[in-house]
């Protein structure tokens, strides 16, 4: 399994927004894995991911 993702943090800003992160991360499987009805089963999974964090900042 891996995961690879990048945070960026905006400096001191009046918005709401305090981290972005953007990132990928897979999985490879011994023997193939049945996820889903009438679908090939692969030996490998992969992903790719969005993060937003958001709220007021005090000081």
């Amino acid at each position: 399994m891996f995961e690879v993702a990048l945070a960026i943090f905006p400096g001191k800003t009046k918005t709401f927004v305090q981290a972005i992160t953007l990132g990928i991360n897979g999985a490879y499987y011994a023997n193939p894995l049945p996820l889903m009805a009438n679908k090939e089963a692969y030996r490998w999974q992969a992903s790719l991911f969005a993060g937003l964090a958001i709220g007021k900042r005090w000081r």
